[in-house]
């Protein structure tokens, strides 16, 4: 008697997870609450796609963060059976929306109307160029923080409008003068042959929106598309998402409105509210049953987040019943809220609970400052997650290197290494390059 195609592929499963991963065709929103193995679904989906039979280069599958493509990358090669957690070639197409981007416009470079080593600024190296363009306009950097006005062009990238548009309808002096900092700043992208981030997913759509036979081509070759996160994505990213999903029309989302948290990026939880109104014929599957946390904090969270009027009904649940009650501190300012942390970490460090297993979130990067302060003064041992190898000096300054060699006309590049290490160059000298 043979074995069911797939079998090993659905071990582990609950029945509500098992529905997720057997469905195969047709549009299918999965709602999938914190912590209900979200990304062990979606692994699982796409290792029983190819158990079926589905060429695994077929199928695409589209993250938030690369840490969340590795992992998925190495849950499906593991899947697959094997130990490469690149994956056997061809596999599923796996990665974030902006490396998508950057892996179709380096292939359509031409119909793009880009270079083929055109360069991909990080935050930072944005940043600066936008610096340079309020300087060079001679705006007040305090009125016009460089930082603010790169976030409101991200943002308003992100909605698919584009410099010279906004241009057209700015008219009080705050407007008028952001127009011609985001002109500016377009310029010089373009002199450098670069990208930001921001254009990887913008450029993708013009590309697809202005050549019918290009976007027809990746819509027949993914047969499946796969996107996690979705509550997360902006407006870009949810037309990208339904481009290439139009020809097979096998597109399945996950996504919880209780977990979005990139409304400040643009992001908008109406996508996944709408998906059945984009895709009527749409299968709704709600994954309930929570795998991380004790009963004291669901109860919590269920409470809370109950209260929204924007969302997929649903209602966690536990297997794990006990657990610690949840404490409450209501500090009156943030030195005493940090205070408060560094006393109770102290406590669990001489009741003999490990450094590494006590964590302290924290909503913003701004609030570790006075947390490390009481840390220090206390002599309690800390990390700081967050710092990303490829921001730091060392690392851009290398790269950097690499990217003028390819591009000589890679100016921001080569403006941050003419001088380092340290040659003698004067700025009026490196002005001139």
């Amino acid at each position: 008697m043979g074995t069911m195609p797939g079998k090993e592929t659905l071990e582990g499963l609950n029945p509500t997870q098992k529905e997720a991963v057997m469905t195969q065709n047709g549009p299918i929103l999965i709602v999938a609450g914190a912590g209900s193995g979200k990304t062990k679904v979606l692994t699982h989906r796409i290792a029983h796609l190819v158990a079926l039979g589905v060429g695994p280069d077929k199928i695409l599958a589209v993250t938030f963060t690369n840490k969340a493509a590795g992992e998925m990358k190495e849950r499906v090669a593991k899947l697959l059976s094997t130990s490469d957690p690149r994956l056997p070639a061809p596999g599923p197409w796996i990665g974030t929306f902006h490396s998508l981007g950057a892996w179709i416009l380096r292939r359509e470079n031409e119909k793009a109307s880009l270079s083929k080593n055109f360069v991909i600024l990080d935050e930072e190296d944005g940043l600066a160029v936008m610096k340079e363009a309020v300087k060079e306009l001679e705006l007040d950097p305090k009125q016009f923080q460089p930082a603010r006005l790169k976030k409101i062009i991200s943002r308003k990238k992100g909605s698919l409008e584009t410099a010279d548009e906004y241009a057209r309808e700015a008219e009080d002096p705050f407007s008028k003068a952001l127009a011609g900092a985001w002109q500016l700043y377009e310029q010089k992208l373009r002199a450098a042959e670069a990208l930001d981030f921001d254009d990887l997913l913008v450029k993708t759509y013009f590309l697809f929106a202005d050549s019918p036979e290009t976007l027809a081509k990746y819509q027949e070759h993914w047969q499946y598309v796969n996107i996690d996160e979705y509550q997360d994505t902006d407006q870009v990213q949810y037309r990208l998402a339904n481009m290439l999903a139009q020809k097979h029309k096998n597109i399945c989302v996950v996504g919880d409105i209780d977990q979005s948290i990139y409304s400040f990026r643009g992001a908008d939880f109406r996508n996944i509210l709408n998906f059945e109104n984009d895709w009527p014929e749409a299968k709704i599957i709600t994954l309930e049953e929570n795998y991380r946390s004790h009963e004291p904090i669901l109860d919590a969270a269920n409470s809370v987040i109950s209260k929204n009027l924007f969302r997929k009904p649903k209602n966690l649940f536990t297997q794990k019943t006990g657990g610690d009650k949840i404490g409450l501190f209501a500090a009156e300012n943030e030195e005493e809220e940090a205070e408060f942390i560094a006393e109770k970490t102290g406590e669990l460090i001489k009741n003999r609970v490990q450094p590494d297993e006590i964590a302290v979130l924290m909503r913003t990067n701004a609030q570790s400052r006075v947390i490390e302060e009481k840390f220090l003064s206390r002599g309690i041992p800390y990390l700081v997650v967050g710092v990303k190898f490829y921001l730091r000096k060392e690392i851009k300054d290398v790269l950097a290197y690499m990217k003028a060699a390819l591009n000589p006309k890679d100016r921001l590049s080569l403006k941050r290494i003419i001088n380092t290490p340290p040659r003698g160059i004067g700025k009026v000298a490196a002005a001139k390059y």
